[in-house]
């Protein structure tokens, strides 16, 4: 992975990460991210951050979803929020960017293989989805779409949301010009398909005590 040298000298536009923002959703926690990374490059990252919220970041209520929720209302570069005003989405250039949380669905779907684990409400997506099919109707005409969430299809995040969910996502996209799909959750890094999109697996900046991965991504006019 290119150095911090290397990220300089190409100065990216934005950070963007695919949720567990924190371990547990703890304030203190939520406070070491955001005087690590910040908003609008005015942090000790120098560049605009693009986050959503994972399984790790606490309930719907939570600190860290909340937290979230006040950043989008000052985030630059924004197009469109969510009702809820949870996810988001923006332009850069020919690509539009959507943000969608933990995956893509309207609520938890209890017949997924690991719901009888949880029973908090960090387990709802908060009507990604209904929000994602909004925004490709307003903001996607002509544009190359790009989408990030936490849950892919790896085996671990399969666990976590159902094939009627993924099918339902799939409706929503399948006539879009969806040219990428950037997940999380798995702490790896990887690159797959489903039903014909590139997905990428993000990984993770820390892996225990040492550092971890992450991804560079050029995106130009037909690549």
């Amino acid at each position: 992975f290119p150095s911090h040298d290397i990220l300089v000298r190409i100065s990216p536009k934005g950070l963007l990460i695919s949720g567990d923002l924190t371990d547990d959703g703890r304030p203190a926690q939520w406070s070491q991210f955001q005087e690590l990374f910040g908003l609008n490059g005015n942090a000790k990252l120098k560049m605009p951050v693009y986050e959503n919220y994972g399984n790790h970041d606490g309930d719907t209520n939570g600190i860290v979803r909340t937290g979230i929720k006040a950043r989008n209302l000052v985030r630059k570069k924004v197009t469109t929020i969510s009702s809820n005003g949870m996810h988001y989405s923006w332009d850069w250039n020919q690509y539009n960017f959507v943000s969608l949380g933990s995956y893509p669905s309207e609520k938890w779907d209890d017949t997924c293989q690991w719901c009888h684990y949880f029973k908090k409400s960090f387990r709802e997506p908060q009507n990604s989805l209904g929000f994602l099919k909004e925004d490709l109707s307003k903001n996607a005409a002509g544009k190359k779409v790009i989408l990030y969430f936490h849950y892919g299809w790896d085996s671990f995040s399969k666990l976590w949301w159902t094939e009627a969910e993924q099918e339902n996502f799939y409706q929503v996209i399948k006539d879009h010009q969806i040219v990428a799909i950037f997940t999380g959750h798995n702490h790896a890094t990887g690159h797959l398909q489903w039903k014909g999109y590139d997905v990428y697996s993000a990984g993770s900046p820390q892996a225990g005590e040492k550092t971890g991965s992450y991804l560079v991504v050029r995106a130009t006019q037909d690549s």
